[in-house]
């Protein structure tokens, strides 16, 4: 009985664990696809001291803020063809990030993307297939 009444305790415990909202769920699929070059957006980096616009870059790109507090701005220009801006945040600039299309995506999509010339050769078997 105590085994049962365990199983059922971890049952309940992983699926409270592992639930989420439907906005999570669609808001994590908006950003994969902004991140895989497949949404266009605006992206202002603003003087909050001066109420300007410093920079302004619209298009397929992907943001990240590292360690140092710069905005690593990546943008595809062309199929394939990449460019990397920075810009530092401080105390006194922000930014800020619009969708300025609209995207369909799949709240129960679920993607694996293998790219086969980062796999480590005999790691992993694959197969390509039309």
């Amino acid at each position: 009985m105590k085994k049962v009444l365990i199983i059922i305790c971890c049952m309940v415990l992983l699926f409270v664990l592992s639930s989420c909202t439907q906005s999570e769920r669609v808001s994590h699929n908006l950003r994969q696809e902004a991140d895989e070059f497949n949404v266009r957006r605006r992206l202002t980096v603003l003087n909050t001291r001066t109420d300007t616009p410093m920079m302004q870059i619209t298009g397929l790109i992907s943001i990240s803020v590292d360690a140092d507090k710069d905005l690593n701005i990546v943008a595809e220009i062309e199929p394939g063809k990449f460019i990397l801006n920075y810009a530092h945040l401080s105390d006194d600039t922000t930014y800020l990030v619009e969708q300025v299309e609209t995207k369909e995506v799949d709240k129960y999509r679920y993607e694996i993307v293998l790219y086969p010339q980062n796999l480590i050769y005999g790691l992993f078997d694959y197969k390509i297939s039309d």
